[in-house]
């Protein structure tokens, strides 16, 4: 059934189609049967045919000045509403890297951005099925410390993904918080200082705002960060619209940490 289900999406190229599944007529949507055989790893979307409301997933790969042997992503959901051009999305990929930087550390360098569809780089590999842009040259974190010292990559920024209905997400930024950042008592865990508060709050809404503006011009008005279930089934009905980035706090992660809350 598999097989036949890879023919029909080859053939067809609509938002809907009817699908015979055990001998009963049944409608699904396009990117639902995409999401059931690609986590079968048996199906890839090439970035040349994407169609509206496609899922995408961005990761932004920055390092710490320096220590080139040392590199970390963070991951957005994306949903379009339109098709987009692969200029497009490379301009969408160019304008979140330096949307990001804009409230991290300069001891922080990007070095570049990958979209792809929702199997990341595809089962088995897929070159066709995702797309890296190189970060712009010498883009670096925006944000000097003026006193104080920049943390260690495993004292992150906690950030809430809020949406309207069910449980909020988290992302996790490294590089972002300096020493005087963090509220200096007899606490067992790091905690946001009081001052802190209200500029990072800033930083990340003018990020949010920055961000839906991006993925805006590349996918049209609808388009969006989202949040996308992972369980049990792929299903672009229960994609929920990111409203805002929250900073909720300080976090110890190990530097190999690759968490990534979908709720």
């Amino acid at each position: 059934m598999i097989e036949s289900y890879t023919l029909v999406l080859r053939t067809y190229r609509l938002s809907v189609l009817p699908i015979v599944c055990g001998g009963l007529g049944k409608t699904i949507k396009l990117d639902y049967v995409y999401g059931v055989l690609q986590r079968a790893g048996k199906a890839s979307k090439p970035m040349a045919e994407l169609i509206a409301s496609t899922l995408l997933i961005a990761r932004i790969f920055k390092r710490a000045a320096g220590n080139v042997g040392y590199e970390w992503a963070n991951t957005y959901e994306i949903q379009l509403s339109a098709p987009a051009l692969t200029s497009a999305l490379a301009d969408m990929l160019t304008a979140i890297m330096e949307a990001e930087a804009a409230f991290h550390t300069d001891a922080v360098q990007y070095t570049r951005g990958t979209l792809s569809t929702w199997v990341p780089d595809s089962t088995p590999y897929d070159p066709l099925s995702f797309m890296t842009v190189d970060a712009p040259l010498g883009l670096e974190g925006a944000l000097g410390l003026e006193d104080g010292d920049f943390l260690p990559r495993n004292i992150v920024l906690s950030v809430r993904r809020s949406v309207d209905t069910g449980r909020s997400g988290r992302l996790f930024y490294r590089g972002v918080l300096g020493e005087n950042d963090i509220k200096n008592d007899d606490s067992l865990l790091p905690a946001l200082s009081a001052a802190a508060i209200t500029p990072l709050t800033t930083r990340m809404d003018t990020f949010y705002s920055a961000f839906q503006s991006a993925v805006v011009d590349a996918g049209g008005a609808f388009s969006s960060m989202v949040m996308v279930p992972s369980t049990p089934l792929f299903d672009p009905d229960h994609v929920r619209k990111v409203t805002g980035l929250v900073p909720r706090g300080v976090t110890i992660v190990s530097p190999d940490h690759k968490y990534f809350d979908r709720s």
